[in-house]
């Protein structure tokens, strides 16, 4: 009787009431999570810096024009967002129709992608001729040749970005997203979408601060959207200059306006080097620089907070993270069989680790005997099968003795033979055999030395001298099961015995080539030919060897190809290749 199943790590996800979410995040490390943890249990020192901070600043004009231009950066980038998103649904679009595609039906498609789209307030495809017939909503064929940018765009095709300061539709900014259609490298059309300009309708929020101004400029300086009140863009530097800032876009920028009032600008590319959204506030709305006192008064609480983090951290990793740390890199080295391996390195920590030390020790003594009985019943029943296979084959071998004894007495060539076949495939079955009782494990056997002795005993059972048949193999090494092994063996045994009989000829001439190969994927090719004699061949009856070797292959799972010439003969076996298992328990 084997002893109970050794404990593994992997026998704690057997447990029925255990669920591993397969589809749940990998959780952060240990020391990042106490460190975080241990940020936020003395946050109230940070919150404290904080206070202080915001008492040390009497301007709170610079705190609104920071948040101010923080939110203008934000809403900038979120328009950004939604341009790249436009263009990922154009390309989506571009895919769904094409331009010989019927005007209902392309323009059903659009719809359909309008009402999906929250964002999007229009969506059609324009010709080279310039009109667009296929959109949504368009009651009518649109002529796009009277558009800003549509001549640019029929001489250099390529993805536009474009801003009105009134869509025909939503009667408020827009942004139109557009790209080529392209075949053969030829122009077939555009797409093209529009959406309200998120930067623009936060623009004109009322809680924006009436001194500030908010626009969007095309790459040449003009204004093509700006906010509702607004008649005069004298808030804006002079040409030159202004050309000059959206070259350098990205720091704020302090220049003068047209109206001579030194203003800041932070200009934000919305698309390359297309659009620009600008924001614009007085420059006394900035207060200095922060004083010594008041940095080293805001700095102090923070470096406390700090300082505590740190101590807390050292302190929990001194005594407990480290301890963890070791216990799972032991459990990892472990279950690389380091059945070795003790918990020495928990035996001076606290009180509780040294404990679950002790613990882990006595858990892989346990385990390290329970593989050792395993090892030892495994032996045993390898050894008791092995003097099984033993004992088969030393009765066959008594078998064939006795089948020898039978033919000295035999003088017809006909029972001759039958005995001869007999004795052919009950050698076979002990070659089988033997190879089980030699091997190292009784469930493994080299397949192509097993053929090499079943065909030295076919020639050895016929009396032929080595010298008269030339035997060459062409075989890998390939290892198969017991069950598959004895299919295998007799298929050859009968193939050889076929080829001794009806090819070579009674004086055993010629040559004699078995090859093992594998074939493409999984699968596998034995080949057996050999040379005819100048004996004639008369056809008759299928026999029972071909009957043999039909049901072994059918056995085998696999399929036979028989193959003749006026010189040699080949039948070929195509079998599946079936990995042979590993033992089932490594030996010590």
């Amino acid at each position: 009787m084997l002893p109970p199943r050794p404990w593994t790590p992997s026998s704690l996800t057997d447990a029925p009431n255990m669920k591993v979410d397969a589809g749940r995040p990998k959780p952060l490390s240990l020391r990042l999570q106490v460190a975080v943890l241990l940020a936020f249990a003395t946050l109230p020192v940070g919150v404290l810096a904080v206070a202080q901070g915001y008492a040390s600043f009497s301007a709170t004009q610079r705190l609104q024009r920071s948040a101010l231009a923080s939110e203008a950066f934000m809403e900038s980038a979120r328009e950004q967002g939604m341009i790249r998103e436009a263009f990922g649904a154009l390309d989506t679009l571009n895919s769904q129709i094409k331009p010989d595609m019927p005007e209902a039906e392309c323009s059903a498609r659009i719809r359909d992608f309008v009402m999906a789209q929250a964002k999007v307030s229009f969506a059609g495809m324009g010709g080279t001729d310039g009109f667009m017939r296929c959109g949504h909503p368009l009651a009518e064929p649109f002529d796009l040749r009277s558009t800003p940018g549509y001549k640019r765009f029929i001489d250099n095709p390529r993805r536009t970005v474009t801003v009105y300061q009134k869509g025909a539709i939503s009667k408020v900014p827009v942004v139109t997203v557009s790209i080529p259609i392209m075949h053969e490298d030829r122009l077939v059309g555009s797409l093209a979408l529009s959406m309200p300009s998120a930067y623009m309708v936060w623009a004109n929020a009322p809680e924006r601060h009436s001194t500030s101004n908010f626009a969007i400029l095309d790459s040449e300086g003009r204004t093509v959207a700006w906010e509702e009140g607004v008649a005069e863009n004298e808030w804006l530097p002079d040409a030159d200059s202004l050309s000059g800032m959206l070259q350098r876009s990205g720091r704020p920028i302090v220049a003068e306006a047209t109206s001579g009032e030194r203003r800041i600008y932070s200009i934000t590319p919305l698309f390359e080097r297309d659009i620009f959204a600008v924001s614009s506030w007085p420059e006394d709305r900035v207060t200095g620089r922060l004083s010594l006192p008041q940095m080293l008064l805001l700095l102090l609480p923070l470096i406390m907070w700090a300082l505590a983090v740190t101590v807390a951290y050292f302190a929990v990793d001194r005594f407990a993270l480290r301890h963890v740390v070791y216990l799972d890199r032991l459990v990892s080295a472990y279950t690389r069989s380091g059945r070795s391996l003790r918990a020495s390195g928990l035996r001076d920590a606290p009180l509780e680790f040294a404990a679950l030390g002790k613990s882990f020790d006595r858990m892989a003594q346990e385990i390290e005997s329970r593989e050792s009985d395993l090892r030892r019943s495994l032996g045993e029943k390898d050894t008791l099968l092995k003097e099984v296979y033993h004992r088969v084959r030393n009765n066959l071998q008594m078998i064939v003795s006795l089948m020898n004894l039978q033919l000295r007495g035999v003088t017809n060539e006909s029972e001759r033979e039958t005995l001869l076949r007999l004795q052919d495939r009950v050698l076979g079955l002990s070659a089988v055999h033997k190879r089980l009782s030699e091997a190292e494990w009784a469930d493994a056997i080299r397949l192509d030395t097993l053929l090499q002795e079943i065909i030295g005993n076919t020639q050895d059972g016929r009396g032929q001298r080595p010298d008269t048949v030339q035997v060459t193999f062409d075989m890998i090494e390939h290892v198969e099961g017991p069950d598959r092994s004895i299919p295998l063996a007799l298929f050859t045994t009968e193939a050889v015995a076929n080829a001794f009989k009806h090819g070579l000829g009674p004086e055993g001439d010629g040559w004699l080539h078995i090859a093992l190969h594998e074939i493409g994927e999984g699968m596998m090719e034995l080949a057996i030919s050999n040379s005819l004699s100048n004996m004639p061949h008369a056809p008759g009856p299928i026999g029972l060897g071909t009957q043999l070797i039909d049901s072994f292959a059918m056995q085998l799972h696999g399929r036979v190809q028989r193959k003749s010439t006026a010189e040699e003969h080949t039948i070929c076996l195509f079998f599946p290749r079936v990995e042979c298992p590993p033992p089932s328990f490594p030996r010590s």
